[in-house]
């Protein structure tokens, strides 16, 4: 692999470790099985739409 990407707040801690040469990134985001209140504050609260611009950020990055 040459590409991890973790999607928790304390991943840099407790993730395993990966050779040196694997380039890491992570995105601290939310977790939305945590979100509270009405349904409407619930949906708002996903991260779908966070994780899909940075993918493609990445894709962009990747590509030149």
């Amino acid at each position: 692999m040459d590409l991890v990407i973790t999607l928790c707040g304390d991943a840099r801690e407790s993730c395993p470790v990966v050779p040196a040469r694997v380039y890491k990134q992570y995105w601290s985001l939310e977790d939305p099985a945590r979100a509270t209140g009405t349904e409407d504050e619930i949906m708002a609260y996903l991260v779908r739409d966070q994780v899909s611009e940075r993918v493609r950020e990445l894709v962009r990055e990747y590509a030149k």
